[in-house]
């Protein structure tokens, strides 16, 4: 029988056609209702194929094999047999011997690389590992170099689109930030982020203004307990300053105002004054048609009722207030959540022990007064 023959780590597609006898002149098996398995073996070493064939025509016992590369790789001779029913009653085709399949070498397909210097060359992207050296000719239309060592004496680098770009190694050119044109100013995105801000402590507003400071810089004027941080600029322009670090309760009227400035203090409720929140001034007022009037210095009122007994306040008249704390002077009195007085959930409250306490907070005008906290015993 013939040999097949392949190159070897070619995929391969074998027909074959199983026939009743030994002979060609022998008719074809009819492979009706039958199984055929095909086994493929490399010289006396190992089975490379065992598998059911492909049944191209099975009256005329017509079926194919595909081999793959990894099954044809090796370089030598394999034997082919091909078994009908091999699970119940196995006959083995041909009968007197083996198909054979000879694999052999492939071409070398290894090229040999030419030592001759090229002309002039024009590239788009040029990557070069180990040491080149141009002899003399000229490299044009690079927009990319990527070089780890290169010899460019006596030859020309030109790059499109930029001309008489200068050709640097690739390692220093890692390490070197880039500049925006025509400037020649850093990118900010290649600058590391930097937080050098300095503190100054000065007099009054004329050593504030005279400080050589940077943008974030920050200055306490101790002539007002106020914080300023320089927002850019001219240093000598007060606007170019901002103050921070604001106090909720000395900034209520419009003033500026440090934490450094807010003392803690016990507060005494019974004496309680303008200065640091100790009021030592009380007075008395009694309800008149259901209103009081104080004054701005009148922050801590003891109110009594108008007919000796129980009476309700709804209206209080003041200008210059920042808050107002009322206390019963005796009788039992009930705020009202009415005219300019707001409490809270709106509904009202009544002060009748001595030591009840409504603390009231008002806009500058004194015709608005909300509730800021209540004590009731």
């Amino acid at each position: 029988m013939t040999p097949i023959k392949a190159k070897a780590g070619d995929a391969i597609r074998i027909d074959k056609q199983l026939s009743e006898g030994s002979t060609r002149t022998s008719g074809p098996l009819d492979l009706t209702g039958k199984t055929v398995r095909v086994y493929v073996q490399y010289e006396e070493d190992a089975i490379v194929a065992n598998t059911e064939v492909e049944y191209v025509d099975r009256e005329q016992g017509q079926v194919a094999i595909e081999l793959a590369p990894s099954q044809t790789s090796n370089i030598g001779r394999h034997s082919i047999e091909w078994v009908v029913d091999p699970q119940t009653d196995p006959t083995t085709y041909p009968a007197d011997g083996y198909d054979t399949l000879e694999t052999v070498s492939p071409l070398d397909r290894e090229l040999t690389p030419t030592t001759d210097v090229p002309p002039d060359l024009t590239v788009t992207n040029l990557t070069v590992e180990g040491d080149v050296a141009l002899g003399g000719g000229n490299l044009t239309g690079v927009e990319t170099l990527d070089a780890t060592s290169l010899d460019a004496d006596g030859a020309s680098v030109t790059s499109a689109p930029t001309a008489n770009t200068d050709v640097v190694r690739k390692q220093e050119a890692e390490l070197k930030a880039d500049l925006t044109a025509p400037d020649g100013v850093l990118q900010s995105s290649q600058v590391p982020d930097l937080s050098i801000t300095e503190t100054f402590t000065v007099t009054d507003e004329a050593a504030r203004l005279s400080l050589n400071v940077q943008e974030g810089d920050v200055a306490i004027q101790t002539s007002n307990n106020t914080t300023y941080i320089f927002t850019g600029g001219d240093p000598a322009v007060n606007s170019n300053w901002s103050t921070i670090q604001l106090d909720v309760l000395e900034a209520i009227d419009g003033s500026d105002i440090t934490p450094s400035s807010v003392t803690a203090q016990s507060v005494n409720t019974e004496e309680l004054g303008t200065n640091g929140f100790q009021i030592s001034n009380r007075s008395d007022k009694t309800i008149s048609s259901g209103s009081i009037s104080v004054s701005e210095n009148e922050l801590y009122a003891r109110v009594a009722a108008e007919s000796g007994s129980s009476d309700t306040l709804s209206t209080i008249n003041g200008t210059g207030l920042q808050f107002i704390i009322l206390r019963p002077s005796g009788d039992s009195i009930t705020v009202d959540s009415a005219d300019n007085i707001e409490l809270d959930s709106g509904s009202n409250v009544t002060l009748s022990a001595g030591a009840d306490r409504l603390v009231l907070f008002s806009n500058l005008n004194g015709d608005f007064f909300i509730e800021l906290s209540r004590s009731i015993q």
